[in-house]
C-alpha cells in the first residue's frame, strides 16, 4: 500500500492541504482510503447536521401552524364576544337616547356626567354624488375646490354659504341639510 496525500483545498495561509498539515503535525501520513474514510465521516456529520436544520425548519412551521390556528380561534372568540358586547352597547346607547328624550338641556345641547356625556350635536351638511360629471360642472360654478373628485365637504359649503338651490337632476347630487344627531361619549 502505497502513502498518498490527498490534495484538498488549501485555507490560503500556506500551500498545503488540510490533510497535508495534519499529516506534518501529527507526523502520520494518510493514504487515499484514510482521506476517504475521513472525508466520508466528515461527509455523514454534514449530512446530519444539514438534517438537524430541516427538522427545526419542519418543527418551526408545524409550530407555527399551530400558533396561527389558535390565533384564528383567539380572533374568532373575539369577534363573538365583541359582537355581543356591541349589541349590549347600542342596546344602553339606545335606552340613554329614550332616557334623554323628555330632558331639559336648557340652553345647552348637551350634559356631561361623571360618567360620560350625551346630547345633541348637529352633523354637518353634507352631498350625496350620484353622477360625477354634472357635480364636477356644477362645483366650478360655484367656486368649490374640484380635484379629480369633488370635495364633498367643500362642495356642501359653498352651497350652504351661497344659498344655492340645487335641482338634484341637474347638478348630479342631492344636499342633505345638517341634522341633529344624538351622541353619548363615556369617560374613560
Amino acid at each position: 500500500m502505497s502513502t498518498v496525500s490527498a490534495n484538498l483545498p488549501t485555507s490560503g495561509v500556506e500551500d498545503r492541504s488540510f490533510l497535508a498539515e495534519l499529516e506534518h503535525e501529527i507526523g502520520i501520513r494518510y493514504d487515499a482510503r484514510t482521506a476517504d474514510i475521513f472525508i466520508d465521516a466528515l461527509l455523514e456529520r454534514l449530512r446530519d447536521v444539514e438534517g438537524e436544520i430541516r427538522q427545526n425548519d419542519d418543527t418551526a412551521a408545524a409550530r407555527r401552524a399551530m400558533i396561527e390556528r389558535k390565533l384564528a380561534d383567539v380572533e374568532a372568540w373575539r369577534r363573538t364576544v365583541n359582537e355581543r358586547l356591541e349589541r349590549k352597547v347600542e342596546e344602553l346607547r339606545l335606552q340613554i337616547r329614550i332616557a334623554a328624550e323628555g330632558y331639559d338641556f336648557g340652553d345647552a345641547k348637551s350634559r356631561t356626567l361623571p360618567n360620560g356625556a350625551f346630547g345633541y350635536r348637529k352633523s354637518p351638511p353634507r352631498v350625496e354624488i350620484f353622477d360625477m360629471d354634472r357635480a364636477v360642472r356644477f362645483a366650478e360654478q360655484v367656486g368649490a375646490t374640484v380635484k379629480r373628485t369633488v370635495d364633498k365637504r367643500e362642495l356642501a359649503k359653498a352651497v350652504k354659504e351661497r344659498q344655492v338651490q340645487v335641482n338634484p337632476i341637474d347638478a348630479g347630487f342631492e344636499f342633505v341639510e345638517g341634522q341633529d344627531e344624538f351622541f353619548v361619549r363615556t369617560e374613560g
